[in-house]
């Protein structure tokens, strides 16, 4: 993919948020709020609060998860990471 990191994660939260089963009510609040914020709001957010090696090991977790090959350990750290961007 030849376009940014931010343009990658921006699409990837907004289109392909983990499934939220076995999360706390909590936590499920805190990765759907992901869902309503715009995309400008989302890259403030993005680099604001993630450092660039986080954000490269997220977009290769989100890219794995598009693309469907996300082992389940991988899909529990990527849970973690939105986790954490959104703190």
């Amino acid at each position: 993919m030849a376009q940014p990191i931010e343009s990658v994660l921006l699409k990837a939260l907004q289109t392909s948020l983990p499934p939220l089963d076995g999360l706390s009510d909590e936590q499920i609040a805190e990765l759907t709020q992901l869902e309503t914020l715009d995309n400008t709001a989302l890259k403030q957010l993005l680099l604001k609060t993630v450092p660039k090696e986080q954000q490269q090991a997220l977009e290769t977790l989100l890219q794995k998860n598009q693309a469907g090959i996300l082992t389940d350990t991988e899909q529990k750290k990527l849970e973690l990471e939105l986790l954490q961007i959104n703190k």
